[in-house]
């Protein structure tokens, strides 16, 4: 019970570093234009920026891990 605690713990931690690094991330964007037009100039930017790279990946992880919990 305890070591499901604990995976339960590391998941969390993971879900909310990957928040940390998004907010971190999007903030260095400023403001965004979701247009039709613009959207496909955005994905270069996007996968350009290694805070939102980190939380993609720390929320990857994140679920892996919470898969254990299950």
């Amino acid at each position: 019970m305890l070591q499901t605690f604990l995976v339960l713990f590391i998941s969390i931690l993971f879900a909310s570093t990957a928040q940390i690094l998004f907010k971190k991330g999007i903030a260095e964007f400023g403001s965004l234009d979701f247009s039709l037009a613009n959207i496909f100039s955005l994905i270069p930017r996007i996968l350009q920026n290694s805070w939102l790279l980190g939380g993609l990946v720390s929320f990857g992880m994140g679920f892996l891990v919470y898969l254990f919990v299950l």
